[in-house]
């Protein structure tokens, strides 16, 4: 956990201004492909709906779900992180489907704290969007999506070898 901590204290702390505007741009693309992926759930949900009616509503949202994780992977590994790199694709969909569906999870915890401690829906719903937002983005940068050289400068780092 220690070193997960430092991992994104290093990351943050070198927010030098050509490395905070390419940032900046990775995190304007990680939320237009959120609101993609958000509207692709809706819509098959929507259409799935029409197709096998209400009875089969938690069918169609898992349907809707996992076609959504599958646009949001690809357009974040291909525009939003510019990460071409195929054979890694094994690694870092389970790994992005993991923080998807521990989102999830945590989407329902918070509601139900948040709802339970003010009462009010809306805002809870709007509380809790903007943390896991952060939180996947966080954690699909540093760890999902993070560049081979990166891992390897940080791994020599840590091992007390100097890199040229």
């Amino acid at each position: 956990m220690k070193r997960f901590y430092l991992k994104l204290k290093s990351g943050f702390l070198t927010l030098t201004p050509p490395h905070f505007i390419r940032e900046g741009k990775i995190t304007i693309k990680y939320a237009i492909v959120g609101g993609i992926a958000a509207l692709t759930q809706f819509s098959v949900f929507y259409i799935l709906l029409r197709w096998w009616g209400n009875y089969y509503y938690l069918l169609a949202t898992s349907v809707a779900f996992l076609i959504a994780v599958t646009v949001s992977f690809s357009a974040h590994k291909i525009w939003t992180f510019r990460d071409k790199d195929m054979s890694r694709v094994r690694w870092q969909l389970p790994v992005f489907l993991t923080v998807a569906i521990s989102n999830l999870l945590l989407n329902s915890v918070f509601m139900y704290i948040l709802v339970q401690f003010s009462g009010r829906i809306l805002v809870a719903q709007g509380v809790t969007v903007g943390i896991l937002a952060l939180w996947s983005f966080t954690l699909n940068r540093t760890i999902t999506f993070r560049k081979r050289n990166e891992a390897k400068q940080k791994n020599s780092h840590s091992n007390g070898s100097i890199s040229a």
